[in-house]
Formats: structure tokens, sequence, C-alpha cells
């Protein structure tokens, strides 16, 4: 049995996986990313990117590819056949849901990941893990071939049925629906004239959702077959029938991709980490389709731990920073998960509490309010570990710590006006970013003698009247993390000690060589 070692290991290449891969190596960090198919399943429940998931993409340069194979709804039926909640109320550069399959979404993240240095093995099986002590030995088979990985930290990102968190003794809690929906990529040869459908009634539901190329994506909910097992074949006339006896329209469906009933689950760990094993996406938290929040808080929990556990490896921040993880992200997901159901109810309730409810939500979206609050919750707009925040640190904390920030324009270097840019575009840089309300060349030096080149500097003349504040301090994720007046404020902030060393000083060489190679070069070194 050959054996390997790395810095990282995660076991799935879906979207938590790549991302957190593409994250982790673009700091530096060996990682292996193990997958046992070797090519990319079409037949995928998620179809599209929220505006936060677009945000954080943009931070990183993705977002234009994304774009590239995607289409942009700018709107979401609300159920009625007529009202829609308009995506451009909303303040964000990406006032729309890109409706892209996750098929190209996967393909997109792992070019990002591969080109920031990440090694991809497929058609690699994981067996199981060894110990769990100050390193993470597994074991995994491919071609018939066993080997046996050693790394630092162990990631699972390996689905709904994840073997790693079964393996490492997670435990969950569940809430199972046994209504069977139905599921289909179809032609259509009278679409809607948006694109985009969606009709709600006593019946049930189907909605429409433009797909890749010239397919749409269909969700069917017949309050006459939900009752018939999971497992029961679903013919097209079926499916055709359905769709028009709720719309009374007849869209001409044909030459499907895929046809299939499922059911809905929901699952959740306790806990998101053991020692030295993480879970992220569906491996931690496993949500229902509706209000398709599933890929979306997947890439999320992957952006919040990747700078984590990329700063602790490097020795930049406090082992401590990685606790923030489970505590951030569980409780976010908790809300999330309890979205998902709030969506689903709304879906399949069919009694008169249920229709009047519909009807009254329909009526109080007029408003402009209630408007950019449904939307901000569909969008995960609404998103943000302000309460973590609050009891993380002692003392007062503002409103805006813990939100996610939106893209202000800051200036890099004193006096000069092509030193503006965008602060999405700076945090490319991949490290935390200071921003003051005039640029203060003395601001900047202090920082620079503290932190070296692991922390940025920015002015932005917007800051106090955005955030109220003359200086803050944000995140690599986005994430405001502290907001004050001055600077000695932030450099005795619990914040900035929390995620950054002081005194940090040029980086050690970390080269290290690819995992899967001759025996002879199977380790990493530096």
């Amino acid at each position: 049995m050959d054996s390997l070692t790395t810095e990282v290991t995660i076991i799935g290449a879906g979207p938590a996986g790549l991302t957190l891969a593409a994250e982790l190596a673009s700091r530096g960090v060996q990682c292996c990313v193990l997958d046992k198919h070797t090519e990319r399943l079409p037949q995928s429940r998620a179809f599209g990117l929220s505006p936060l998931t677009m945000q954080l993409l943009d931070t990183r340069s993705v977002t234009d590819t994304m774009l590239a194979n995607g289409y942009a709804c700018h709107f979401a039926p609300l159920g009625d056949g007529e009202r829609r909640l308009q995506f451009s109320l909303l303040n964000t550069r990406f006032p729309f849901l890109l409706s892209i399959n996750q098929e190209k979404t996967e393909e997109v993240l792992e070019q990002w990941a591969l080109d920031a240095g990440a090694q991809i093995i497929k058609g690699a099986t994981f067996e199981c893990i060894h110990n769990n002590d100050d390193w993470v030995t597994i074991s995994y088979s491919k071609n018939e071939k066993k080997y046996r990985l050693t790394s630092q930290y162990l990631i699972g990102c390996d689905g709904v049925n994840g073997q790693v968190g079964k393996q490492a003794g997670f435990e969950y809690s569940r809430i199972k629906y046994s209504q069977a929906l139905m599921h289909a990529d179809v032609h259509l040869s009278h679409p809607p004239p948006q694109r985009m459908y969606a009709k709600i009634s006593r019946g049930g539901m189907v909605s429409i959702f433009p797909h890749k190329g010239d397919t749409y994506r269909m969700i069917v909910l017949d309050q006459d077959t939900l009752h018939l097992p999971v497992e029961r074949e679903l013919s097209l006339s079926e499916f055709q029938e359905s769709a028009y006896k709720l719309s009374s329209i007849d869209f001409g469906i044909h030459d499907p991709l895929w046809l299939t009933r499922f059911s809905s689950q929901q699952k959740h760990a306790l806990q998101y980490r053991k020692n030295r094993i993480f879970l992220a996406g569906d491996a931690a938290h496993t949500h229902m389709p509706a209000g398709g929040q599933g890929l979306q808080v997947s890439v999320h929990d992957a952006f919040n731990l990747g700078w984590k556990l990329a700063s602790v490896i490097r020795h930049y921040a406090p082992e401590a920073l990685l606790d923030s993880y489970e505590t951030e992200r569980r409780a976010v997901n908790q809300q999330s998960m309890a979205r998902s159901r709030a969506f689903y109810r709304y879906e399949i309730g069919n009694d008169t509490v249920s229709v009047l409810l519909k009807w009254l939500i329909n009526k109080l979206t007029v408003i402009p309010y209630f408007h950019r609050l449904a939307l901000k919750e569909l969008t995960g707009l609404s998103t943000n570990y302000h309460a973590q925040q609050k009891l993380a640190v002692t003392g007062h904390v503002s409103k805006q710590v813990g939100h996610f920030v939106e893209d202000l324009t800051v200036q890099v270097e004193p006096s000069n006006e092509k030193s503006r840019t965008r602060l999405y575009e700076l945090l490319r840089c991949l490290k935390p970013v200071v921003l003051e309300d005039t640029y203060n060349t003395s601001s900047k030096s202090s920082l620079a003698e503290r932190f070296g080149a692991h922390l940025s500097y920015a002015a932005c003349p917007d800051l106090s009247k955005t955030l109220n504040c003359r200086l803050c301090l944000i995140r690599p994720d986005s994430v405001i993390s502290w907001t004050g007046d001055n600077l000695e404020q932030l450099l005795a902030s619990e914040q900035l000690s929390g995620m950054l060393f002081s005194n940090l000083h040029t980086e050690a060489d970390h080269d290290t060589a690819v995992v899967d190679t001759p025996a002879s070069k199977r380790s990493i070194t530096g």
C-alpha cells in the first residue's frame, strides 16, 4: 500500500469541496481532493447561483466565467401566475438569480481549483479513517490499488450519504418527508414568455426555470400523486398530465433529459468539527430543494472555512480561529434549513389556513418593505454572523459587524485616481482588509510594521455614510469583522488578534510536490 502525504485532504468534488480546494490552494496550502466519480453527474437538482454566492465568487474573479455560462433571471414568480419578486430592488452588483446547472458550476469551480494548484483525484473511493491525532490518516482505493493518505486536516464534503461523517462518529438531527414530487429537465415547444413560471394552487404546484441550452427545469407537485412511492417510475405522459392540470397551459413538454420522483429530507450535523476532521456542504447539512438553498450554503461554508484553515496551517492565526467555523456556519445553516422548510410548506400546503397564508403573502409583497424583505430571505442576502460575533467578543459590537460588506469604491494609494478600485477586487488579495475614511500613510505604515504583507490597507470616502464608522476591518470572506473610530482601537481589538498574529514576517517557503506522483515524490516538502 502506497503512503502519501498532503496538508489537507478533501473527500468529495462537489461545490463545497471544489471551492474549499480553490481557497486553500490559492493561499499556498497543499490539498488533495478525492472523488469517487470519474465523470460529473448531469442529473443535479441545483440549478442556480444566488446574489450572495455571486458576490463571494466576485471576490475571487470567478463570476465572469459563471455569467458566460448562465442565464440571469431578474425576477422570481410568487406562484399566483401574475406577481413577481423583482431582484432589481436589491442593493448588489448581481440583482438576479443566475440560472446555471450544477454540472457547469462544478466545472468552473474545478478549473479554479486546478489553476490554484489543488490536486484532484477522480475515481478514488474513500474507505476508512485510521487515526485523528496530530495528523489524520485515511485509506482510499483507485483502479484496484490501495493508498494511505496522511494530512493535517480532513474535510468531509462527500454529500448527504457521506462516509466521513459516519466513520468519524458525527451525530445528526433528521427530518424526512414522505411526499413524492416530480422533477424533470425537458424541452418545451411553448415555453412561458418570461422563461420563468410558477403556479401554486390547492391542487399543487408547477414551476419552470431556464436550464442548460434550450431545456427547462420543471418541478411539479401534484396533490393527487404525492402519496405514490418515490421508487415508482415516472412516465412523460403522467408528468405532462399533471403539469397541464395544475397550470391549464400546454407548454409542449417533450424529449426529457431525465424524469424522476423525489422526496425531501433534512439532515443536520450536531457538530461540524471533531479534532482535525471537519464537515462542509451537504455532508454537514442536507437542505430541502425548496428555495434553492443547498448549493449556496455549501459554497458559503467553503468561503468561511478556507481562509481560517489556511491561516492556522500557515501560523498566521491562532488555532482557536477554527472554532468560529462551526459557531458561525451551523447557526446560519440552521436558519437556512428553517427557511427551506417554510418554502416547502408554502408550496405543499393546501388546507384553508395555508391557502389564506399564500394569499396574504402575495398581498404583502406589494408593500416595498415586505417585498425587499422577501427578496433578501430568498437570495440569502439576509445572511450574517452578527449574533455569533456579539457572543465571541467582550464589549460593544456595532450592528454592521458580522454582515457581508457591499462592494464599496476604495483607494489603495494616496491622491491617485488610477488607484481607485472596487473592494471586491481588492479582496482578491485573499487577505484581511482595513478600510479608513481618509487615506492615512501613518496608519498604513503601522499596520505594515505589525503585520507585514498579510493585511491590506485602503481608503474609502463613503465609509462613514455606509457603515457609520471611520475605520473597519473586513475578513477575507468579505464579512465585516470590526468597526470603530481609530487605529488604536483596532489594534487592541479581539477581532484582529483573533484572526492575525502580530509581528508576522516573510512567509516560509512551502513549495510542495503533487500527491498522485511516483513513489519517490509522494510527500510534501518544506
